[in-house]
């Protein structure tokens, strides 16, 4: 009987071993293109939209990037979440020169944060491909000076927005507490409005709605606890 529960009690060890969670943090760096998709449109009075105009702009900056994350591999697969910071100087700038004023709107996206689930599959002992998915939460600050006729704000705003995530990505681990890892990763933003309302004395206003997104591709540094 004291050896059944022996065998036992060592058999549950063994496989809670083999289950357990295992913790890592990392730092990265990289490269962010940022997409705005922006409309301008006209308003009257009423609330009616007189006439619209879509814009594409594109810029590219370098972006930084911290995590943590916990997981459980399954044979050669593997489940987990990570929690995500980064910091980005990256902008996209619309800039026109009208009878000898220039006139300038930008959108910058500084900071953000995100929360992923990871699925992973190991195609070598130490090597793993893996896909993520989950939201993603940002800083915006845009800026027109000194009134841009497609934006129809002067000055300058702050909004925090929240969007997707999805990427792919490959880890290596090279010791036993050191990985490398590259990933790709696609951020799609939920539409914002900056409106200038129409008012008796300016019978037309105007709305500016943006739409960003951006792919950012990084190589990151983990130590694995």
């Amino acid at each position: 009987m004291f050896k059944k529960i022996l065998f036992v009690t060592a058999a549950c060890l063994t496989a809670s071993s083999s289950f357990a969670l295992s913790y890592y943090a990392g730092v990265g760096g990289g490269m962010s293109q940022n997409t705005e998709n922006r409309n301008f449109a006209y308003i009257a009075q009423d609330g009616k939209q007189i006439s619209a105009t879509p814009y594409k702009i594109n810029g590219n900056g370098f972006l930084g990037e911290a995590y943590v994350g916990l997981g459980q591999r399954l044979n050669k697969f593997y489940v987990g979440g990570e929690l995500g910071g980064f910091y980005s100087n990256a902008y996209t700038e619309q800039s026109t020169i009208y009878n000898t004023i220039h006139y300038s709107s930008k959108l910058t996206n500084p900071f953000g944060a995100s929360l992923s689930a990871l699925t992973g599959f190991y195609i070598a002992p130490n090597n793993m491909i893996y896909a993520k998915a989950g939201g993603v939460f940002s800083e915006f600050k845009g800026s027109s000076s000194p009134f841009a006729w497609h934006t129809g704000y002067t000055g300058s705003f702050q909004k925090f927005d929240a969007g997707g995530q999805f990427g792919l990505g490959l880890t290596s681990q090279f010791t036993k507490q050191l990985s490398l890892r590259v990933e790709g990763d696609y951020n799609k933003y939920r539409k914002f409005t900056k409106a200038n309302k129409a008012t008796a004395t300016q019978p037309i206003g105007s709305q500016t709605t943006y739409s960003p997104e951006s792919m950012v591709l990084t190589v990151g540094l983990s130590y694995n606890f």
